[in-house]
């Protein structure tokens, strides 16, 4: 259970400086609470987002920047530094603000509360914390209010905490008050991605038209990074009465769609790259209901990198949304080479069981890509004659010749390991793939 003694007694430890800094934040014209000149990015880096709630992360080398989701606006009381983190030099904490409203004045020094807490925390884990950040979707016309809030809490941090802030494209658009919101913090992160209404068309990233948004960004003279996409996601897609709905599924996998439902027409790309994946439910009945598998670009961090080293000077990099969990299939990790998208012969990993009176293993296959854009027939050849073979449910697998059995491995399944299945023999054997037949795409 955590307590909340110590968080209540730095609330009230906060209120007295709050009050000064509000009235700092109203009055930010004034000679006592004069704008700060904010220098420039000290050199570029890729930064990550990483979010507690999908599990625990997946491998990957250090990076340098790490965001991490501490906790929510709602819930500040029960904010915590997670049990696992990806490595990184440094991190800064993240609280998430679901109203998509400015929040009250009375948050901010429970927020402050909150970010000291959590700092103390991560500290005692061995990490460096850098800085807060808050990610709020506020409306746009908001936003000359969100930037009273924001230097409020700005002010109300301890001294040398930096404070970021991520925004929506649209903020960044014509005549709104973001100069006014890039005024209260250090870092602007504006997200290029989920930026169309979702019951119109799939897609998630948005292309980076350097030449539109650079001369916007620069203009803020304030730190900024690049919020990209590196994750996909499936949505079933149903149409009633003319209308379309869409409905993101976080417990269904790509391998789901294979196994279950039936691939419908061909495989189409959007503008930021994804492709999109159609299946259709034949139980749907007179509704049509289909799912589509939206598959990030196996380049996006590579094209991200191509960005960070195009933008101008008050650029600090980019940011990844996000760092995959162990489990996931659909999100693009630091290591873009293991995640690729191809077609090359995978390796087998074969574990031998106790099977008496036979010898037996459990096989898998080791794929070389997540989302091979063909169906593909892989020979699985075995150096002593195959007696029995329990196969997974993953794939079909039928015996060509006593020593040869051929797998069928759908496009488009996900998955980094394809369980075969348990393959009997009289006596030790030793196994080899080879892919023999492609089909069509």
């Amino acid at each position: 259970m955590i307590s909340l003694r110590p968080f209540a007694r730095a609330v009230q430890a906060c209120r007295g400086s709050v009050a000064i800094a509000a009235a700092c934040a109203v009055l930010a014209g004034s000679a006592a609470c004069a704008r700060r000149v904010v220098p420039g990015p000290a050199a570029r880096d890729a930064a990550w987002w990483w979010w507690p709630s999908t599990g625990a992360p997946q491998n990957g080398p250090s990076v340098p920047l790490v965001y991490v989701l501490s906790g929510t606006l709602d819930t500040l009381a029960r904010s915590r530094w997670p049990a696992s983190v990806p490595p990184a030099a440094r991190y800064v904490l993240v609280w998430r603000g679901e109203r998509r409203a400015v929040p009250t004045g009375d948050t901010v020094c429970p927020l402050v509360a909150a970010y000291t807490r959590v700092t103390s925390e991560a500290r005692a884990a061995g990490a460096s914390v850098g800085g807060l950040q808050i990610d709020i979707d506020v409306p746009t016309a908001s936003l000359r209010s969100y930037a009273v809030w924001l230097d409020t809490v700005r002010r109300a941090l301890p001294p040398g905490t930096t404070l970021s802030v991520t925004g929506l494209l649209d903020w960044f658009r014509g005549s709104t008050a973001i100069a006014r919101v890039a005024d209260a913090v250090d870092e602007v992160i504006p997200q290029f991605y989920d930026i169309e209404p979702r019951s119109t068309m799939p897609g998630i990233a948005h292309p980076v038209d350097l030449a539109t948004w650079l001369p916007r960004l620069e203009a803020l003279e304030r730190p900024y990074r690049l919020g990209l996409a590196t994750f996909g996601r499936i949505e079933r897609v149903e149409s009633v009465n003319g209308r379309t709905t869409r409905l993101a599924f976080r417990d269904l996998t790509p391998l789901d769609l294979v196994e279950r439902f039936t691939r419908l027409g061909d495989v189409v790309a959007t503008a930021g790259g994804e492709r999109v994946v159609t299946y259709i439910d034949p139980s749907a009945g007179p509704h049509r209901r289909t799912y589509q598998l939206l598959v990030p670009p196996a380049n996006a961090v590579d094209s991200g990198h191509a960005l960070m080293a195009a933008c101008g000077r008050w650029c600090a990099g980019v940011a990844f949304f996000r760092w995959p969990a162990a489990h996931e299939s659909l999100v693009v990790g630091p290591r873009p080479e293991k995640d690729g998208h191809g077609n090359r012969v995978p390796t087998l990993d074969v574990e031998p069981m106790t099977c008496a009176p036979l010898w037996c293993a459990d096989v898998t296959l080791v794929t070389q890509g997540r989302f091979p854009e063909h169906d593909a027939e892989i020979v699985l050849e075995s150096s002593t004659p195959v007696r029995l073979v329990q196969a997974a449910s993953v794939n079909r697998t039928v015996a060509a010749s006593p020593r040869a059995l051929v797998i069928r491995v759908p496009a488009w399944h996900g998955q980094a390991r394809l369980p075969l299945g348990r393959i009997f023999t009289d006596r030790p054997a030793r196994f080899r793939a080879r892919c023999e037949i492609r089909s069509r795409a």
